[in-house]
C-alpha cells in the first residue's frame, strides 16, 4: 500500500504497521521516563473478541488495548459485537480496555477508555486526540491513568 503524507508524516499504515510504531514508541516512552513496560500482542482464533495487545507497567495494572486504523473518511473505528462484548465483561471487573486508533485521513492517534463509546460516538467520542508526530509520553502516561 503506498504510503500518502500529511505535513510530511506517513498516513496509511495497516494495523500491524501501527503497532509496530506504537510499540517502539511505547517503549522508548518507558525507557524516557525510567520505568519499564510489558507489552505482548495477542492473536488468538480460540476466543473471539479479546483485544490486540496486553500491557502492564509499574505505575498501572495491567490492561488491553485493542488496535484500529480508521480507513479513509470513516469517523470512528470497527469493533465487532464479540470485542465490545468481551471489552465490557472485563471493564466491569475493573480491568483497563482502551482502544487505541490512527486515522489514515489526518494521522492523529485517537485513545478511548471506553471501547462501547469508540464504537457508537466515534472519533468525537474519543477521550484524548494526538496530532501527529504522536507523543508516545502522553499515550504512556494515558494508559497508566496519569492523564483525565
Amino acid at each position: 500500500m503506498p504510503l500518502q503524507h500529511v505535513d510530511g508524516w506517513e498516513v496509511a499504515l495497516t494495523e500491524r504497521q501501527f503497532w509496530d510504531r506504537m510499540r517502539v514508541g511505547l517503549i522508548e516512552a518507558a525507557r524516557e521516563v525510567g520505568r519499564p513496560i510489558l507489552l505482548q500482542r495477542i492473536e488468538t482464533t480460540i476466543t473471539a473478541g479479546v483485544p490486540d495487545v496486553y500491557f502492564a507497567t509499574p505505575r498501572s495494572r495491567a490492561g488491553w488495548v485493542e488496535l484500529k486504523v480508521i480507513r479513509q473518511r470513516r469517523q470512528r473505528p470497527e469493533l465487532r459485537p464479540a470485542q465490545l462484548r468481551w471489552c465490557g465483561v472485563v471493564k466491569s471487573m475493573g480491568v483497563p480496555v482502551f482502544v487505541v486508533a490512527r486515522s489514515e485521513l489526518t494521522g492523529y492517534v485517537h485513545v478511548w477508555s471506553d471501547p462501547a463509546t469508540a464504537a457508537e460516538h466515534g472519533i468525537r467520542g474519543a477521550d484524548f486526540h494526538f496530532p501527529p508526530p504522536t507523543s508516545w509520553t502522553s499515550v504512556l502516561e494515558v494508559l497508566e491513568g496519569g492523564i483525565r
